[in-house]
């Protein structure tokens, strides 16, 4: 890399080159359809070796991957998309790769697995560009899966087996997180919670290590936060908490849900919402968001009352986004009881479907209501159907292909109803909701060894350029999806298409997919962007030809606007007594206007900015560069997921990029 001196002028020299050719490769992507996937094949098949945590061993005894694995290696993939969109702005040598595997041991030290795995989608990346330069090769090399293997082992034996296992997921992990609204008028809720958690410390568990987070919240005053490596510790913190206090009826809900997402939970684990009123701080509704997207965690709302005439809108909204349910539950009666088996069920990967009583993609009128065909296949071991009503009164049914109703495993609600139903049979099972039901939506989650499901990452595609990796996609043109397809050896890859569904369950387009790359977990799609919120559902047949289905875990939000990292100086690290540069590309597709950047306050980095809004033309893309600063409470080896927001001053659209900083 050039000395610290030359980078203002290499930087002008590279936005502006970068500005002409991202505009004129962004007006051609249509024709443009390499998505350039090795990368990710090669790290794919590195990885897969160390699913057992061997490492490669070929005497190994063969594993079924984890779907912890799994996820993990979904999410250093996308890293690695990601490093090969900035390539541009980093030198692939020796000595960059030794100083990634530091801070990678730094931040395995302190538990920062969203920093792990951004920093190990940088180094396995460079990991390969030193392998193509000696091989003099611009997309496969013979040797860049070794090259890949090389780096981990190296990264393993320094850090040592135990934590290499953790870092990238071999065991199966999740972790149980209560949010618990402690204000006056919650002792009987507080009291049900205590319940329903030893209920799940006591249920037996094989081959899932589990943790606890509890996170309290009242008003003005929020925690302390217990993170509990044991059952029991989560339980006397359960056990210590008494309602006081609270004054006016909003909590502060959304604060206590940020701070159990940001206490170190295992990504894909569900977090549970006890109260009795609606949010005091709806305004932090957005950063929850993002970060319960980030984790992929689900967040379930169990609420026993409302403040006045206020709305549980803002609930509603974080659990459909996150894949999640929001209950309504009466106050005086035993339904929070009772939603002890599905908390205990749900504490374990699964994969995701969604539905609202909109949902015409499976709808079917009845003169008794609305019923609704959901494909079960062979994979699924168990699964759980939970419907949640806006009124009292409605009758609810599931039926198995023959026809046969579900009783066993039945939990019924005053609004809603829950099914467990272990090794359903396969075929076509139908759900009737009658019209009683009012507004309602129901969320199917499915649990096997190892999932069939899926992740995303839309894509700008660049003439003679690695595609640009974009958190969603621009309105008008259309969108372009790189697919990640887990167990996908148990699907007909030339089965599967993609349905877009509107939040309330309109189909607004449907599109084939097509296979990239050689590991056969890859696809690409193209469809015309939504100028609407917008949930993927992927489907297909198994191998056993059975239907299937699985729906993303967030909803998409496209937008004219787009923000996210182009370059970050010391590899994402901030020196304690330093500061580092963050180059950040908002792009436009709308009219010309100002745009304002924005920082999330952060209690580690602090953040400055010379310019804090920027012009961007129609088509076109600025930069703005912001600098951090570790807080002089840091300390090293601690990190935090920056949220940036840029928000246009006429359309007053706003988006947002997530990213992992640490301080070294």
């Amino acid at each position: 890399m050039m000395e610290a001196q030359n980078r203002p002028l290499f930087f002008r020299i590279k936005i502006t080159l970068f500005s002409l050719t991202f505009a004129l490769s962004f007006c051609n992507f249509v024709s443009s359809q390499e998505y350039h996937v090795h990368a990710l094949d090669d790290t794919r098949t590195a990885f897969l070796s160390y699913a057992s945590g061997s490492g490669g061993n070929s005497s190994a005894k063969p594993s079924t991957p984890s779907n912890n694995f799994l996820r993990t290696l979904d999410d250093i993939e996308k890293s690695v998309y990601d490093a090969q969109a900035m390539k541009r702005y980093y030198s692939p040598s020796s000595l960059r790769l030794e100083k990634i595997k530091e801070y990678i041991k730094l931040a395995a030290k302190n538990g920062n697995n969203e920093f792990i795995q951004q920093a190990l989608g940088h180094g396995l990346y460079t990991a390969i560009e030193i392998e193509k330069r000696k091989t003099r090769r611009e997309k496969r090399c013979a040797f860049c899966v070794s090259a890949v293997k090389k780096y981990m082992d190296t990264i393993k034996e320094e850090v040592g087996s135990a934590v290499f296992q953790n870092m990238i997921g071999v065991n199966e992990k999740v972790t149980l997180m209560f949010a618990i609204d402690t204000t006056g008028s919650m002792s009987a809720e507080i009291a049900t919670a205590k319940a329903i958690a030893k209920g799940i410390v006591d249920h037996p568990r094989q081959q899932t290590e589990v943790d606890y987070i509890l996170s309290p919240f009242n008003d003005p005053e929020c925690g302390p936060v217990t993170k509990a490596g044991e059952g029991e510790e989560f339980l006397k913190a359960i056990e210590d908490l008494s309602a006081t206090g609270g004054g006016d009826c909003p909590e502060l809900a959304f604060t206590g849900i940020i701070r159990a997402l940001n206490e170190g939970a295992e990504n894909d684990s569900p977090l549970f919402v006890f109260t009795d009123a609606t949010a005091k701080d709806e305004h932090q509704l957005l950063p929850a968001k993002l970060i319960a997207k980030g984790k992929r965690a689900s967040v379930y709302f169990f609420t026993t009352g409302l403040c006045g005439q206020a709305s549980y809108k803002p609930f509603e909204e974080l659990a459909s986004d996150s894949c999640g349910q929001m209950f309504e539950i009466p106050k005086r009666s035993n339904d929070l009881a009772k939603m002890s088996n599905i908390t205990k069920s749900l504490l374990r990967p699964a994969s995701c479907d969604t539905g609202t009583g909109g949902d015409q993609s499976r709808r079917k009128k009845r003169s008794g209501g609305s019923e609704y065909q959901l494909p079960f296949d062979d994979v699924m071991e168990k699964v759980i159907v939970s419907v949640a009503t806006q009124n009292t009164g409605a009758t609810i049914d599931l039926k198995d292909p023959r026809g046969v109703p579900v009783s066993s495993g039945e939990t019924t609600l005053a609004k809603g109803a829950i099914f467990e139903i272990d090794h359903p049979r396969p075929g076509m099972w139908n759900l009737t909701v009658s019209p009683e039901a009012g507004k309602y939506s129901y969320v199917i989650k499915a649990f096997s060894k190892t999932n069939v499901d899926f992740d995303f990452v839309f894509v700008i595609p660049r003439k003679r350029m690695s595609p640009l990796p974009i958190s969603h996609p621009l309105t008008g043109t259309p969108a372009h999806a790189i697919l990640i397809v887990r167990a996908s050896h148990r699907i007909r890859s030339t089965s599967l298409s993609l349905v877009i569904l509107s939040k309330n369950g309109a189909v607004l387009n449907t599109t084939s997919v097509s296979p990239v790359g050689t590991s056969g977990a890859h696809f690409s799609a193209s469809f015309a962007t939504p100028t609407v919120p917008f949930r993927l559902k992927l489907r297909g047949r198994t191998k056993k030809n059975f239907d299937f289905e699985r729906s993303s875990h967030n909803i998409v939000h496209p937008s004219h606007t787009l923000i996210r990292v182009r370059y970050a100086s010391h590899e994402f690290t901030v020196p304690i007594r330093g500061s580092s540069m963050v180059m950040f590309l908002v792009y436009n597709t709308g009219s010309t206007e100002m745009f304002d950047l924005k920082v999330q306050e952060s209690s580690i980095f602090t953040a400055s900015m010379l310019m804090s809004a920027v012009r961007v033309h129609q088509n076109r893309s600025s930069f703005l560069i912001v600098r951090f600063s570790a807080k002089s409470t840091a300390t090293s080896g601690t990190a935090d997921n920056v949220i940036v927001t840029a928000t246009g001053r006429t359309s007053n659209v706003s988006v947002n990029h997530a990213f992992s900083l640490m301080v070294v």
